[in-house]
């Protein structure tokens, strides 16, 4: 992380330079340039926890430096930096959130937010407000202007009717929102999303999420024909009963394929609704498809591969299927450019699903794999032992493996599976790791890039963890689980956190 070159400061730039945060909330530089400031000003750690969350903003879960980050953050977060950073000056607050380097989001009752809301924006870079006991002051609320600096509401759980919806669809103050969390409403009918939709205040919405509304299929007729969003790009309709018809009427909908992601899980929309949203080109744009909760059977996610509608997907997530998802994955063209697939725990996979992705394309562009605990015994060692996997920088792996499955020797697992010296995170769900198969992995030279290890079974003793802590190859972990059984007075404490430092190092 760079620093920029700063003028020499007078006794006064700190409050110049807050408050350009302050009057730029979304942008990175103001604070990036406080923080080259307060560095000058010797204040070195509040400079760093504002570079460290900026980076991690800009992030993603599958960066190399992830885990450092994580750990500076963890570190630098201090109760006294909490209270030092994060002062407030109106109180009570219920939750307050840092997000690069500054509290930006908070949980407060709604009276309260009114009487010190001048205060509040003078003090932070206030973005996102959850307000609690709302409906005491719901219509003063909405008529303060000072909802206008805000970029993210959350009024999930109110529960908000069709009267409480034609209030808020007709405030003027929400013109700036980049995001509006209408989740868990159930009483907001029908009539009361129209209202919304039709509401001339949302253009600069993002995301709105209408999650668990109960808004069923005849709800989603509203979307047709709608022009009030057009900046919406994350749609979040999960679990709201929408079925065949429902995804149907979401197909009509002319600006679908502006969305960069649609939540649709938890709806039994069925085979005849999965067709219908990618027969209308939804997934054309999508660099990430989440299918989160889909009934997709290996079939149906086949001919989404086969689609000519479907771009060229990056990351594709897999929830519960019937069929070998793998292989239906590894033989559709759509997803031969995939650098990110994850399976959850009850993907269906078979040998035959392995053996297909280790000959398909896309198996060379695979950056990140996660698996769950989805893979048979076989196929877990087929993968673990694969050249064509020595790509990877992130591997999540598992297998849940029924008694009569062969015994899984995690150490010469991991000994040998010297192609996978890219990675920098691994997460194994898989065997059991001994006192024997510990020092094996000690051993292992070509994991000297991983910054996180993750090994969920088994158990390991300091007959274990002595040659471990003695390797030197695994100076860069940043972030270590492993089945470590210990009381909470052995001196292995200490050892262990003089080998890897502080707050680094987990176990059971």
């Amino acid at each position: 992380m760079a620093k920029r070159k700063a003028t020499a400061p007078t006794a006064g730039d700190g409050a110049d330079l807050l408050a350009a945060i302050r009057a730029r909330p979304d942008e990175d530089t103001p604070r990036l340039i406080y923080a080259d400031w307060l560095d000058e000003n010797k204040q070195p750690e509040r400079a760093e926890f504002i570079r460290v969350q900026c980076a991690l903003a800009r992030g993603s879960e599958y960066d190399a430096n992830r885990a450092g980050l994580l750990l500076r953050q963890k570190l630098l977060l201090t109760d006294a930096h909490k209270k030092a950073w994060g002062e407030l000056p109106v109180k009570p607050v219920k939750e307050r959130t840092f997000t690069r380097g500054f509290v930006d989001r908070l949980s407060m009752r709604a009276e309260v937010f009114l009487k010190g809301a001048d205060e509040l924006f003078a003090a932070i870079p206030l973005r996102v407000l959850r307000p609690l006991d709302v409906w005491g002051v719901w219509e003063q609320f909405l008529a303060s202007p000072q909802l206008s600096r805000l970029r993210s509401l959350d009024l999930h759980k109110l529960p908000l009717n069709r009267k409480n919806a034609a209030h808020l669809s007709g405030c003027e103050h929400l013109a700036s929102l980049h995001e509006l969390n209408l989740g868990a409403n159930r009483t907001i009918r029908v009539e009361g999303l129209y209202d919304l939709l039709e509401s001339p205040y949302l253009r600069e919405l993002r995301t709105l999420h209408l999650n668990d509304c109960d808004l069923g299929d005849d709800a989603l007729v509203g979307f047709v024909g709608c022009t009030t969003m057009p900046n919406l790009r994350h749609l979040n309709l999960q679990g709201n009963g929408i079925g065949p018809v429902g995804a149907a009427h979401l197909a009509r909908a002319p600006w679908l394929s502006q969305l960069d992601r649609l939540d649709i899980s938890e709806n039994p929309l069925g085979a005849t609704g999965v067709r219908a949203l990618v027969e209308a080109g939804f997934f054309a744009r999508h660099a990430r498809l989440d299918k989160g909760g889909l009934p997709l059977s290996a079939e149906r996610l086949r001919a989404i591969g086969h689609s000519d509608k479907l771009g060229a997907v990056r990351e594709l997530q897999v929830t519960a299927s019937d069929g070998d998802v793998l292989e239906a994955i590894a033989e559709a063209p759509a997803f031969a450019h995939l650098h990110a697939l994850h399976l959850d725990d009850c993907a269906k996979v078979t040998e035959v699903g392995v053996r297909a992705l280790l000959r398909s394309p896309l198996v060379a562009r695979l950056r990140a794999l996660g698996t769950g605990r989805s893979l048979p015994s076989t196929g877990f060692i087929e993968l673990m032992r694969a050249c064509e996997l020595g790509g990877l920088q992130w591997l999540s792996i598992g297998t849940f493996a029924p008694p009569s499955a062969p015994q899984i020797d995690i150490g010469a697992i991991l000994r040998d599976a010297t192609q996978l010296s890219n990675l920098h995170k691994l997460q194994v769900d898989a065997g059991w790791l001994t006192d024997d198969a510990l020092v094996l992995l000690a051993g292992c030279a070509h994991f000297a890039n991983l910054t996180d290890l993750h090994i969920q079974t088994g158990r390991v003793t300091a007959l274990g963890m002595d040659p471990f802590l003695e390797s030197p190859h695994f100076a860069r972990l940043r972030r270590v689980h492993l089945p470590l059984y210990v009381s909470g007075n052995d001196p292995l404490h200490e050892r262990i956190a003089a080998r890897f430092g502080e707050g680094v190092f987990s176990y059971h």
